[in-house]
């Protein structure tokens, strides 16, 4: 039979068994025949399958439709395995049809794209060794009846890893077999699988897996998970775990095959090795797995792999027990380094953390402190409150009303209702001095000797003689001593002493003297 030269514009092309005239007989083809036809959209067949495979189909790209008129309606088996078949599938339907079985291996199916229709009685499907590598979200969401799906052999490790949520597989539910080994996959999200809910064999073999953490609960049927020929170092937890919980649902046993991967035999791989040996799953070929050192060591029967474990636990347990003997070591030198540090500059913390905390409330430290304008009191005056008596009756009337001094004082001063500690501060920080009148009780007091401490840092950090101390009463120096940085105070002759009335030479005149010396010594720059 003869055909046009130009069939560049052709849409619909009928092929049947009297094409060559000779009817029951196969169709034979040109190469280049059907490479003409860029522009067809329907595609007849009503004629033997087979007879179409000498034909090159490169240039089908825009074929939408297949239909099977007559008597081919009831065609159950198409086989197109290892025909020159070369195009991308992509957005198409088949006519009315009984197929149920198709062979598309071994050809150049490059590009999965579709979705295509009517292959609702299809059962089985092999689109195997076609070097895929683009395969749509969508391309099997019509295949109700599908039990039987084989794609092994193309490049589906580009596009299945971006499959975050499962769609590829979603709507294939009936799926018994799939076979996915040998397509250079790297890894697969949790949810890959989520549609294989009838699934009993999984083949994952030949890829590039380092890790299997895929939800696989959802498979009360799964019998055989081949993960062999990957770089596993572990089955991980969640899925030996289903893979317990699976069997337990009927008496047939899973097979797991995890042969020829990266499995670790360490201290960290221990449970793993354990559920080796303990599980119901049946594992199958061992092969081998790598020590430490890097070594090999065969498993060949559940005998190696107890074996190993007996090695492992004295082996971790001696690592166990440096590791944790080594970081609680660790762990106890640095608390006690820090405790030492704090305890040491505890004051200092203190008053940094205050200043802090004042200077956001808006407090601007005094800048030039030699003038008396910058600060609002003469001197703060730090007491026990044993000692209130004595500041209220006789150093108030002596400093502020005869000799014109602006003393704060506690009990009258300071805000009501402010935090303690931050009363402190700002008058330490408002006053030329700070005044200690220093007795049994002002050691005993806690905020007396926080006061102290506050108005130490204070002469620090600003750089100005901040304080002098009264010493009110005869206290032993191993008692004063016992206040940090009271003993480089006291040494400095930062003191004056209070005139005891049991002295011999004490008088009026005597006492008028101190308080002229206690002036002298607040206003002193």
């Amino acid at each position: 039979m003869q055909f046009s030269d130009d069939l560049t514009s052709l849409k619909v092309l009928k092929l049947n068994e009297n094409v060559n005239g000779t009817p029951g007989t196969d169709i034979s083809f040109p190469d280049d025949m059907l490479g003409q036809v860029k522009s067809l959209q329907t595609l007849y067949i009503d004629g033997i399958i087979n007879s179409m495979l000498g034909a090159g189909f490169r240039n089908l790209v825009n074929l939408t439709t297949i239909i099977f008129p007559g008597e081919k309606e009831n065609l159950k088996v198409a086989n197109f395995s290892r025909s020159k078949l070369a195009f991308p599938v992509l957005n198409f339907g088949i006519g009315k049809n009984s197929l149920e079985y198709l062979d598309a291996s071994y050809s150049m199916l490059y590009q999965w794209t579709g979705p295509v229709y009517g292959f609702d009685n299809l059962t089985y499907l092999d689109l195997s060794n076609n070097h895929c590598s683009e395969l749509s979200f969508h391309f099997f969401d019509y295949f109700p009846r599908l039990a039987t799906l084989l794609v092994s052999n193309n490049l589906l490790g580009i596009v299945i890893p971006k499959d975050v949520s499962g769609q590829i597989f979603k709507n294939l539910t009936t799926l018994l077999h799939l076979d996915l080994s040998n397509n250079k996959i790297p890894s697969l999200n949790e949810n890959m699988f989520r549609g294989l809910v009838s699934i009993k064999h999984l083949n994952l073999s030949n890829n590039l897996l380092d890790t299997f953490l895929v939800n696989i609960g959802h498979m009360k049927n799964i019998r055989e998970l081949d993960l062999s020929k990957n770089m596993l170092q572990v089955v991980h937890y969640p899925v030996r775990t289903a893979l317990e919980y699976i069997p337990s649902m009927t008496t047939d046993k899973v097979n797991i095959n995890v042969s020829y991967n990266q499995l670790r035999c360490m201290c960290s791989t221990t449970k793993f090795m354990i559920w080796l040996h303990d599980t119901k799953t049946s594992i199958v070929d061992m092969t081998y797995c790598i020590l430490e050192n890097g070594t090999k060591v065969v498993l060949e029967n559940k005998k190696d792999v107890i074996r190993y474990i007996d090695l492992l636990d004295k082996k971790c347990m001696s690592k166990f027990g440096f590791i944790w003997g080594t970081a609680m070591s660790i762990f106890v030198s640095i608390v006690i380094v820090v405790v030492g540090i704090v305890y040491r500059y505890r004051w200092k913390l203190r008053y940094l953390y205050f200043m802090t905390m004042n200077k956001s409330k808006g407090y601007h430290p005094i800048s030039n402190f030699d003038t008396d304008k910058n600060f609002v009191y003469d001197a703060f005056v730090s007491f026990a409150d044993e000692d209130r008596e004595f500041v209220r009756d006789f150093m108030l009337k002596e400093l502020e009303h005869k000799r014109g001094m602006h003393l704060c004082v506690s009990f009258r001063d300071f805000v009501p209702g402010r935090e303690i500690a931050y009363n402190i501060i700002e008058a330490i920080h408002n006053s030329r001095k700070t005044v200690m009148i220093l007795t049994e009780n002002f050691l005993l007091s806690s905020w007396c000797v926080y006061e102290f401490q506050m108005a130490y840092q204070e002469a620090i950090h600003s750089g100005r003689d901040t304080f002098f101390v009264i010493l009110y009463e005869d206290i032993p120096a191993e008692q004063i001593y016992r206040v940090v940085n009271m003993r480089d105070v006291l040494l400095s002759n930062s003191y004056i002493e209070y005139p005891r009335v049991d002295r011999l030479d004490f008088n009026e005149q005597v006492l008028d003297m101190f308080w002229d010396r206690c002036t002298e010594a607040i206003k002193e720059r």
